[in-house]
């Protein structure tokens, strides 16, 4: 009998365990592309204020052919990126789920699982952006228009058809909805912008107002439990306004109307009404503002001072509550014309370099990624400032972070980047994302010969030569 009993007991210990989890399984083909593979999966919790989720797989074969992961059913329903090298590719994963992605040809695919539509579906955000950049930002406005509604409403109606055995997944379906409808709407608004560039219009006629009034309105789940990824809060913070604060017909450094644009935001903000997602969209738009914002006059502070009061009536935990306080107080700390915090990195040649060291010469601070497109992109700009200022008494400091060492190691080869480059493992880069307020890359500071903070607002492709000539005179 009582053998009976604990072989019962054990059947429904395994039974609950197995039920407890999701199992995400990775194949790949040829792991000897590969020797230094590395599985993990991301997300990031509710808002800037908090750092990353992360899951790390295990090779289940000597040759790291297969690797696995375990994810507790409570953490499974959120947005997922799953990294392999320099390889990202987002997904959805449901509770008991049993997945499977196999790595071939550098691409990750997913092969099995619940929400396996859903993720393939949230590809449509990456084709409305490519059909926007290579065809219908050619067109007039009004063929724009009509064609990218039409397009937009195909692919919905794809998503619509494709999940519909799934439609029990309420929160990732609105999730997707609401990212399909996100990336639309910005493209409407960014079309005036992306046409000029395209059609190499140097006089450019500005597009009536009846064009930004017929843009419809970002419409905002009312499902608290819908994924509150930060990527969700994005869309919000971005898109939501535009249409409430006509930031669309600003296009200027004017810092008072930056200020007042500021302002209107979070006064938008607070009109949501689903509480929920209203105090995390205020706590969201708070942590960016203290970390991207620089406020150099008397009235750009006193907005920003207004805004930072708010604190203490966000119906949000006092732990995140203290997070905030804290990254506003270490982003005063950052604005121009404060000591950039000095810093202490052994470079690729394992020579130790301070920022103590540099003083005399101009530092382009960058913060990047190897798997980072935006951040890949600005480097063909960026060795033509370093060819530019070459007999200058100018540094450029290139920190690389969220990355695997020997990518990165091959990536400097590759993209022939002269300068001090550092590398930060993996356990030090929250530390440092705190104290230079890094809240995605690539992240850019531009220094003067005391190491003091010019700007954080450069970047090699708009305005770095032309700050450095000014910070040379």
């Amino acid at each position: 009998m009582k053998k009976t009993t604990f072989l019962f007991a054990l059947l429904i210990s395994t039974f609950f365990v197995k039920a407890q989890t999701a199992t995400i399984t990775v194949k790949v083909s040829n792991p000897d592309e590969m020797p230094n593979l590395h599985v993990a999966a991301h997300t990031t919790h509710l808002t800037s204020v908090s750092g990353m989720d992360s899951i790390s797989f295990k090779p289940l074969s000597a040759d790291k052919t297969l690797w696995q992961a375990r994810v507790p059913n409570e953490k499974v329903e959120q947005f997922w990126y799953l990294k392999a090298e320099e390889m990202w590719q987002p997904f959805f994963c449901a509770a008991d789920d049993d997945m499977e992605f196999l790595i071939e040809k550098n691409q990750i695919i997913l092969q099995k699982g619940k929400l396996k539509n859903h993720t393939e579906c949230f590809n449509f955000t990456d084709s409305i952006n490519s059909k926007v950049w290579s065809e219908l930002a050619l067109q007039n406005a009004d063929d724009f228009t009509k064609n990218l509604k039409n397009y937009y409403d195909s692919l919905l109606d794809v998503f619509e058809k494709e999940t519909q055995s799934e439609r029990t997944y309420h929160n990732v379906n609105d999730f997707v909805r609401a990212s399909m409808q996100a990336t639309y709407l910005e493209c409407l608004y960014r079309y005036p912008q992306i046409r000029v560039y395209l059609q190499k219009m140097e006089n450019p006629t500005p597009l009536p107002a009846s064009y930004y009034a017929n843009i419809p309105n970002f419409e905002i789940p009312n499902n608290e439990n819908i994924i509150l990824s930060d990527l969700y809060l994005h869309y919000i913070t971005y898109v939501y306004p535009y249409k409430h604060c006509k930031a669309n017909y600003l296009d200027t450094n004017d810092k008072k109307q930056m200020a007042d644009l500021a302002q209107c935001y979070f006064e938008t903000f607070k009109k949501i009404e689903n509480k929920k997602i209203r105090n995390l969209v205020l706590l969201e738009y708070l942590c960016r503002e203290a970390m991207s914002y620089e406020w150099n006059d008397d009235y750009g502070n006193q907005v920003r001072n207004d805004l930072f009061s708010y604190i203490p009536n966000l119906d949000v935990s006092d732990e995140e509550k203290k997070r905030l306080t804290e990254k506003v107080a270490a982003s005063r700390l950052l604005a121009a014309g404060k000591p950039f915090p000095d810093f202490s990195f052994l470079d690729k040649d394992g020579k130790m370099v301070t920022l103590e060291s540099l003083k005399g010469k101009l530092v382009l601070v960058d913060f990047w990624a190897t798997w980072c497109g935006p951040c890949v992109s600005e480097f063909p700009e960026s060795r033509k400032l370093k060819e530019k200022f070459a007999n200058e008494p100018v540094e450029f400091v290139y920190i690389c972070i969220w990355s695997e060492k020997e990518t990165w190691l091959q990536a400097i080869e590759k993209h022939g980047l002269k300068g001090l480059h550092f590398f930060i493992p993996e356990n030090e880069v929250e530390d440092l994302r705190t104290r230079y307020q890094i809240q995605g890359v690539p992240t850019y500071y531009l220094l003067d010969k005391e190491g003091n903070i010019i700007t954080k607002n450069v970047s090699p492709s708009e305005n770095a030569a032309e700050l450095i000539e000014k910070a040379l005179e």
